[in-house]
């Protein structure tokens, strides 16, 4: 696995929290309803998970090679 690669990962599940953090806790976005909102933060969130522990496993996959 590439650094470049690895980086590129960490940043996108760092966006992928943030965004998902924001739209849970932020009181209106005129784009979405409330309900749709928090729906939105919660999935992206367990994207953000998800895509981590892919990462993490891919990384230990390699490091044991």
């Amino acid at each position: 696995m590439s650094k470049l690669y690895f980086y590129f990962n960490v940043l996108m599940i760092a966006i992928y929290a943030i965004m998902s953090i924001f739209l849970i806790f932020a009181k209106q976005i005129e784009l979405l309803p409330q309900p749709q909102q928090k729906w939105l933060g919660g999935v992206l969130f367990i994207y953000a998970v998800f895509r981590a522990v892919v990462l993490y496993r891919k990384k230990n996959i390699k490091s044991e090679e």
